[in-house]
């Protein structure tokens, strides 16, 4: 059998969207093999040959034998080597309706020295991935290749000795100069992770003369050695041959397998070294590109550990448990009776949860992350069930639904029994029960009343032995529970009567202002059932929390089927003041707010009069004419007073005279209608006079 040696041609069938609606996919990439068609080729090395190689690609439309193609992009030559070669199936215009698997892509290959001629077909199908061998001597279709290392992809080519041409690399095209015996270019990789493992490249030598490059044979790098080292200091000879340059412009492809020891290493380095020198190398330019390196994935196989455990329980059968997990891609479960075995690939991250319909486990689920180990004792214990299962809308009687919510709540169960009353006896429950809770913290509970609530139906509930309601209309209704550490019960109870919550019936409270600027607050009950009595609480603002309590003794109740009718009078007021009430209503085991009512108190505030006559002196003294001063007079109770002005002439100016009532008074005098000079006040409280003072207006 021939040895395999040249190209390996990647064909990327990239598909348009007209033939990917056909086919519902885009075909797999593929590769094709080449083998060479006669030369010799020792140790894998691939010299050049005269000639190139062409192909052609057509489609074929099977039964009919119908071929389309080639199309201009898709005929070429090429030089012997590896190549990458993309192929648009686009460029076809493919004329049937569907693929119905009977069509293919024909590939011919000529060499054109010999004119030998191979080809092979390859089916066109939704997600195509043919392995077949079609002519052992000329044709592989096998999977691409992953490059691993691509100049033309960014990856750098480092060298050692020379020297870069001003704005290389260009293109992706290194070239240098001053070449000596040992100066070569170099890459570093890794082949961590890859198997069958190749390299190629291209070189060629020229020389730069009256600015025109020019390819002789005594010029420039000529031969070279191509090494291979996994440290960058011992350097293996890889293939044992010469690489000669030729004497033109033709690149010279230089490809060879990598050895297998050197698969799968953190560090390979590869160097092209110039083993010998043509003439005057040092003015000759060398030039090298499209270094790729190309390997196979090595499969590896993947990595699982098993989560195992046991269902245990006192009471119920431990059998017919479902297990699922999150993230379960790759992951297997098994449940064998009362065990069962989760089996997840490394690194895997989720939660395990067991269920069984009716029953309860604990824990509820069990999380992992980036398993690496097997678990064992992942054991869960089965419980009876709950009526009302967490986060689920569950029915408690035929008119009403609950749905319970909190992080902390397992579940809770219905009771039918044990119920208590209400504080008010003419309460009708129509319908009524206790939920059971279960669990930890805060949870809600959702009432969700059909038919609704009407207006006169009440719904109420009872947390710590205390009745709390509220009335409809209503559809539904949340009720906060703080569990705390520990389960809890509440009751619950929907009808009609009245406020479920009272003891007590009320028709009236209210609150209005009195005449005297006092506020009195009335309430009448129609009923009273073991009730201890009232309180009355104000406060200046909306807010209970603060409220002072305006009665310094309970006021007592009647305990009657009567009417009855209670008032006090809160006459510790400030006029221009809001005040809101609280009415509260004490029985033998807790008590009942009703309220705030609110009153705003209005009227004239009395002032509070002087206790004796103070006159006090006169502002601003002396003063400009035209200007004010001021006068501070304060009269006792039960006195009247006179002021008067005189002039230096002991005048009486009669429109500067004053009378005052008892009362602290301020006296605005004006002096525009005065002369300048000294003027003196007077003043008379019930017959006593008193000079004021002296008042000198100036200019």
């Amino acid at each position: 059998i021939m040895k395999k040696s040249i190209i390996t041609v990647a064909l990327t069938l990239l598909m348009l969207l007209s033939l990917s609606a056909l086919m519902g996919q885009a075909l797999k990439p593929v590769a094709i093999e080449l083998y060479d068609f006669g030369g010799s080729y020792p140790d894998n090395i691939i010299y050049p040959q005269e000639g190139t190689i062409e192909y052609t690609v057509y489609v074929t439309a099977r039964p009919d034998d119908i071929q389309y193609g080639p199309h201009p992009l898709c005929t070429a030559a090429m030089d012997q080597g590896k190549f990458i070669l993309s192929i648009n199936m686009g460029n076809f215009d493919l004329p049937w309706d569907n693929m119905n698997g009977g069509e293919t892509m024909r590939i011919e290959v000529v060499q054109t020295t010999t004119g030998r001629i191979v080809n092979a077909e390859f089916p066109l199908e939704a997600g195509n991935n043919p392995q077949a061998r079609f002519d052992e001597n000329a044709i592989v279709l096998v999977d691409p290749p992953t490059a691993i290392f691509d100049s033309n992809d960014g990856d750098i080519i480092n060298q050692e000795g020379l020297t870069m041409a001003a704005g290389y690399p260009m293109d992706n095209v290194y070239r240098a100069n001053g070449w000596a015996a040992g100066d070569d270019w170099n890459i570093q990789l890794s082949t961590v992770g890859f198997e069958n493992v190749t390299i190629t490249s291209k070189l060629r030598r020229q020389y730069w003369v009256d600015e025109e490059v020019t390819f002789e044979e005594y010029y420039g790098p000529r031969v070279f050695r191509t090494y291979y080292s996994t440290d960058g200091e011992t350097w293996v000879q890889h293939p044992v041959a010469n690489h000669l340059m030729p004497n033109d412009e033709t690149w010279y492809t230089v490809a060879f397998d990598i050895p297998e020891p050197l698969w799968g290493l953190a560090n390979l380095y590869i160097k092209w070294e110039l083993f010998s020198a043509a003439g005057m190398s040092n003015d000759g330019w060398g030039e090298i590109k499209d270094v790729a390196v190309y390997g196979d994935a090595t499969f590896v196989p993947p990595v699982y550990y098993n989560i195992t455990g046991t269902f245990t329980s006192e009471t119920v059968e431990t059998t017919g448990v479902t297990v699922e997990a999150t993230n379960n891609d790759d992951v297997n479960i098994v449940v064998d009776g009362s065990t069962y075995t989760v089996t997840v690939p490394e690194d895997w991250s989720g939660i395990i949860t067991p269920s069984k319909e009716g029953f309860v486990f604990t824990p509820a689920t069990r999380e992992y992350a980036n398993v690496n180990a097997d678990i064992d004792a992942q054991d869960y214990v089965i419980g009876e069930g709950y009526d009302i299962p967490g986060d689920t809308v569950t029915p408690i009687d035929e008119t009403t639904d609950v749905e319970i919510t909190g992080a902390g709540f397992e579940g809770a169960d219905i009771v039918t029994e044990g119920f208590t009353a209400p504080p008010n006896p003419n309460f009708v429950p129509t319908s009524r029960g206790i939920i059971s809770l279960v669990g930890t913290g805060e949870v809600t509970i959702q009432f969700i009343f059909d038919p609704a609530l009407v207006a006169g139906e009440w719904f109420a509930w009872k947390i710590g032995g205390t009745w709390f309601a509220v009335k409809g209309p209503l559809a539904s209704h949340d009720v906060t529970v703080d569990l705390g550490a520990k389960d809890g019960d509440l009751e619950w109870a929907r009808g009609g009567g009245g406020n479920p919550t009272l003891p007590v019936e009320l028709s009236i409270f209210n609150a209005v202002l009195t005449a005297q600027n006092f506020v009195k607050l009335t309430w009448v009950s129609e009923s009273e059932t073991g009730m201890l009595g009232y309180n009355v609480y104000r406060n200046e603002t909306e807010t209970q929390e603060g409220a002072l309590k305006i009665n310094p003794l309970r006021i007592e109740a009647t305990n009657t089927s009567t009417t009855q009718t209670y008032f006090i009078e809160d006459n510790e007021v400030v006029i221009g003041t809001t005040y809101y009430y609280w009415l509260e209503a004490v029985d033998m085991t807790h008590s009942t707010f009703f309220g705030p009512q609110y009153v705003e108190v209005t009227g004239t505030e009395i002032p509070e009069l002087p206790t004796q006559n103070v006159m006090r002196s006169a502002y601003p003294n002396p003063l400009n004419k035209g200007d004010y001063f001021n006068l501070y007079i304060d009269v006792k109770a039960g006195v009247q007073a006179n002021v008067v002005m005189i002039n230096s002439q002991f005048e009486l100016l009669e429109d500067k005279h004053y009378f005052l009532c008892e009362g602290s008074h301020l006296i605005t005098v004006p002096t525009e209608d005065l002369d300048y000079g000294l003027y003196r006040v007077y003043i008379d409280f019930g017959g006593i006079q008193y000079a004021y003072g002296d008042v000198l207006i100036v200019e």
